[in-house]
């Protein structure tokens, strides 16, 4: 993409840069929702966990919490804690974000956390490192 004098446009020269704002604030805003909550934020908090609950499960026995006494529960423990009595009740263990007492849930599950910021660093530390595109002998850029 260049301008019509013949120079990159700032789109096609910064959207690394532009992608990289936009995916961290991705990544971010699952871990604002418990701060948010513990704050006493209830309807931000609750916007997180209602455009998230689409991109993760976010059960709560595979989440972490924060604010609590712990930084992980057994399933027993939050469906007493949730008042949830079937355990095969997925819907309601979803439902559940935590208390004042436990923590609150992080709005996405353990294994997102693992996965989504660690590609967020590992992009950053490639191209910082100098680790762009390198070209093919012969000038071919498909490799």
């Amino acid at each position: 993409m260049t301008t019509a004098a013949g120079t990159p446009s700032f789109l096609s020269r910064n959207w690394f840069w532009l992608f990289m704002v936009v995916f961290g604030v991705y990544v971010i805003l699952p871990f604002l929702a418990p701060v948010f909550m513990a704050l006493g934020w209830d309807g931000a908090g609750r916007v997180i966990y209602f455009i998230y609950s689409f991109l993760c499960h976010q059960l709560p026995q595979r989440s972490y919490f924060l604010f609590g006494q712990h930084f992980t529960y057994p399933l027993a423990q939050i469906r007493q804690e949730a008042g949830i009595a079937d355990p095969n009740n997925l819907l309601a263990l979803r439902r559940f974000i935590g208390n004042p007492e436990m923590g609150w849930k992080v709005a996405w599950s353990d294994r997102m956390i693992s996965l989504l910021p660690a590609s967020r660093c590992s992009h950053c530390f490639g191209i910082l490192c100098g680790g762009g595109s390198k070209r093919c002998p012969g000038g071919d850029s498909s490799c």
